[in-house]
């Protein structure tokens, strides 16, 4: 009779070669990972070197730029304000040149009245 292997023992055999198989692959595979994870973070899509940077480094590039971002804010407020004073000054500015147009025709007006009764004037004096 022949023996039977349990499938206990028989998968047991597979996985041994396949076990070294892998052993021996894995290092390889490994290796060449590493190595392309390396040189995707040292280059760009367009294959430039970048700078590789550590936790660190970005934390403080990230506190930098968002000091700056703060203070372009503020500046930002700071000309929303003077904006705003300026449209208050220029307002009144702008009511007052309106009113010296809207009599600026009078004043042609009167002026012509003027002349005509000076005209007028001196027709009856001669």
């Amino acid at each position: 009779m022949p023996q039977t292997s349990s499938p206990a023992t028989h998968q047991e055999h597979l996985e041994t070669p396949q076990s070294t198989g892998m052993d021996i692959l894995q290092p390889k595979a490994v290796n060449n990972l590493q190595r392309q994870r390396k040189e995707q973070r040292n280059c760009d899509t367009s294959g430039h070197p970048t700078l590789s940077l550590d936790n660190q480094e970005l934390t403080s590039a990230i506190l930098s730029l968002a000091h700056t971002l703060k203070g372009l804010r503020q500046e930002v407020n700071e000309l929303k304000l003077q904006v705003t004073e300026f449209q208050r000054e220029l307002t009144p500015a702008q009511q007052e040149k309106e009113q010296d147009r809207r009599k600026e025709p009078d004043r042609t007006e009167q002026q012509k009245e003027i002349t005509s009764l000076q005209e007028a004037l001196t027709a009856a004096r001669h």
